[in-house]
């Protein structure tokens, strides 16, 4: 089989950009949503991303070239993406923390170090692996990274428009990892690779709705929706139902039944 690639490669460079926004655009999102985050938070997660891409950039620089090199880093992608979702929405169910309570800076700095590095490193192997193929070709420079804005763009445009108020986050990541595991097979050129792709899929379908609830635990989740505001949800303790944002308590339905009680205790 041929290492190297050919022109028609080069939508390789277009997918890489697309899908690294997107992925971006979920942790970030989800990190925001479960810490009760505001803009320390932002600023941690995307210096945490920004330092460990870089680190897996300059990682891939010294691999050498070779499909199935840049396979294994689409399918390392793939495979951690909803794992590493997942475990966001779980972190206040394992640190013990009812949900709208925030997280002391140096919690919210370990975990969103520990949630961000290996996804990041992984993701920072493919850019320079991809261009590793054209190797001395006149093409290899500006147009490539142009091709990788590109699909920054256009998914900038679908996550802005579309996906932020269409399709949760945990969906998404099923969908996004399914999408690098197929890139990972058509990169390698083995079928057998595609058969990992159900994996997130099952795993979405089977555990979807518990995962979506983790963060709001031990509160009942009666309606979780997306917006590009965030992420809004309605959840009852008894029969008080309370509105979150983004993670971030907003207010509370009067219990109409019990809200005398505390007054003649």
């Amino acid at each position: 089989m041929n290492s190297k690639a050919s022109p028609k490669d080069l939508y390789l460079f277009f997918f890489i950009g697309f899908v690294s926004l997107l992925v971006q655009a979920t942790l970030v999102r989800q990190l925001l949503s479960v810490l009760s985050g505001n803009e320390i938070e932002i600023g941690i997660t995307l210096s945490a991303w920004l330092l460990f891409h870089g680190a897996g950039s300059l990682w891939g620089g010294q691999l050498g070239t070779g499909r199935q090199k840049l396979a294994l880093a689409f399918l390392g992608a793939g495979l951690l993406l909803f794992p590493t979702v997942s475990w966001v929405r779980g972190i206040r169910l394992i640190l013990d923390m009812p949900p709208g309570e925030l997280l002391p800076l140096p919690q919210t700095l370990l975990v969103t170090v520990l949630t961000v590095a290996p996804l990041a490193l992984v993701s920072g192997l493919q850019y320079p692996l991809a261009v590793g193929l054209l190797g001395e070709r006149t093409y290899a420079g500006p147009r490539v990274y142009v091709l990788e804005t590109l699909g920054f763009f256009v998914a900038g445009l679908l996550f802005a428009f579309l996906i932020s108020t269409k399709i949760d986050a945990v969906l998404l990541a099923a969908v996004l990892s399914s999408l690098l595991v197929l890139m990972a097979a058509l990169t390698w050129g083995q079928p057998a690779v595609l058969a990992a792709i159900a994996l997130p899929l099952m795993a979405f379908f089977i555990w979807g709705s518990g995962i979506r609830s983790l963060p709001y635990r031990p509160f009942s989740l009666e309606i979780l929706r997306e917006s590009r505001y965030g992420e809004l949800a309605l959840v009852r303790t008894g029969s008080q139902f309370s509105l979150f944002r983004s993670g971030q308590f907003l207010y509370s339905l009067a219990d109409a039944e019990s809200d005398e009680i505390p007054i003649h205790l």
